[in-house]
């Protein structure tokens, strides 16, 4: 049994041919098994014409 956490962030710059757009995701893990984790993460994406913000719950489970 592994307990640990995980922090992680990306900033992106996308340049299309038509729009511009900038996106910040922000996420935490919190890995309670080797294989299994909860996890938190919190997105925001601006461009041109509108702006979106998303967050969510994640379960991770790998074998």
């Amino acid at each position: 049994m592994t307990e640990n956490w995980e922090l992680r962030a990306s900033l992106e710059y996308l340049d299309y041919d038509v729009i511009y757009e900038s996106s910040f995701e922000l996420g935490t893990d919190y890995y309670i098994f080797d294989n299994f984790s909860l996890g938190l993460y919190g997105r925001t994406t601006w461009n041109d014409d509108s702006d979106l913000t998303q967050g969510g719950l994640v379960a991770k489970f790998s074998f």
